[in-house]
Parts: C-alpha cells; sequence; structure tokens
C-alpha cells in the first residue's frame, strides 16, 4: 500500500498540463484584449475550440492519474463538462453566439469554484503558495458574477470581463503547476 507521500508524488507527475493550460488562457485572454472589436463570432468559434481542448486536456489528466488522486472524478466531472460546452458550442455557432455571456459566465463560475477546491487541495498538500491561487479562482468567481449580472451590455464588455477572468484563472494554473511541480520534487 502507498503511502499519501508516495501517493502525492505519482499524483503530480503531470503537473505540466496545468501549466499548459495556464498559458492558454493567458494566451486567450491576451487575444481578447488584443481584439476587441473582433467579430463576435471570431470570439465564439475560438472560445468554443478552447473550451473543447481544455476539456479534452483535463480528461486525459484526470484519466492518467485516477489510481493515484483521491478525489480524481471531480477532476474528471470538471474536465467533461468542459468538454461537452465546448462541442456544444461548435456544433452551434448561432445559439452559442446568442447565449455565450451566459454559457461563459457559468463556465467561469464552475472553473472558479473548481479552482477553490483545488487550492484548498494544495493547502491540505502542504503547498507554501496556496493563498494566491485561492485567491485568483475567488477572483474568476467574481468576475463570473459580474459578466451575469451584465449579460446585456454587448460584446465589448463580456470580452473585457472574461479576458479578466481567463487571465486570473491562467495565472491561478500556473501557480498550481509550479506548487506541484515543487511537491513532486520534494520526493
Amino acid at each position: 500500500m502507498k503511502t499519501f507521500v508516495e501517493s502525492l508524488n505519482s499524483a503530480v507527475r503531470n503537473w505540466w498540463l496545468s501549466l499548459l493550460l495556464g498559458v492558454l488562457y493567458i494566451a486567450l485572454a491576451i487575444w481578447l484584449f488584443a481584439n476587441p472589436l473582433a467579430s463576435y463570432v471570431a470570439i465564439s468559434i475560438v472560445f468554443s475550440v478552447f473550451m473543447f481542448l481544455s476539456g479534452l486536456s483535463g480528461v486525459i489528466f484526470a484519466l492518467g492519474n485516477r489510481h493515484l488522486l483521491a478525489n480524481w472524478g471531480w477532476y474528471l466531472s470538471s474536465a467533461i463538462i468542459d468538454l461537452l460546452i465546448g462541442i456544444f458550442l461548435v456544433a452551434s455557432p448561432e445559439l452559442s453566439m446568442a447565449v455565450l455571456s451566459y454559457v461563459l459566465a457559468f463556465w467561469l463560475l464552475f472553473r472558479g469554484f473548481s479552482g477553490i477546491g483545488h487550492a484548498t487541495d494544495l493547502r491540505r498538500y502542504g503547498a507554501p503558495n496556496w493563498g494566491w491561487s485561492l485567491a485568483l479562482a475567488i477572483l474568476a468567481v467574481l468576475f463570473a458574477i459580474g459578466i451575469l449580472m451584465v449579460p446585456a451590455a454587448g460584446a465589448a464588455t463580456v470580452v473585457v470581463m472574461v479576458g479578466c477572468a481567463l487571465l486570473a484563472f491562467g495565472i491561478f494554473r500556473i501557480l498550481v503547476a509550479f506548487e506541484l511541480k515543487k511537491l513532486h520534487k520534494l520526493q
């Protein structure tokens, strides 16, 4: 039977996936800020594909660590939700444009709360900078609430709010990756 430390060491072997996701979130945020007048259709398509890829990589991470993570089912369910939303948005571009503000808000809300859970896991594992991860996940939740409160403000407002939320969540994922890498190297 593996000890807790042995399980943790094995579970974080794919820490780089969190880093990759963080970089992708930040790249998407930069693209949104650089193209504020871009067509709402383009934003919808890019975000749909990104959600699909985010879900796919999350499923790979969860299944790759299913024997090692105590709560791997939560990671998998979170990734499946991303994957399903991505498939839905890619398959229905007209409908996705009509509901994009709400889909983005609820997705960011879910990811933010998921991030809060991941931050508490980091705290439990003794990661020294877990507080930053928690703060950034809470920030993503606050941006999601802002989007829900002002969905009719138009695509520009949504682009700015989504960009800020994605930037916060991207930084969060990168911090998580480096904390997991540090924990992995302790072994």
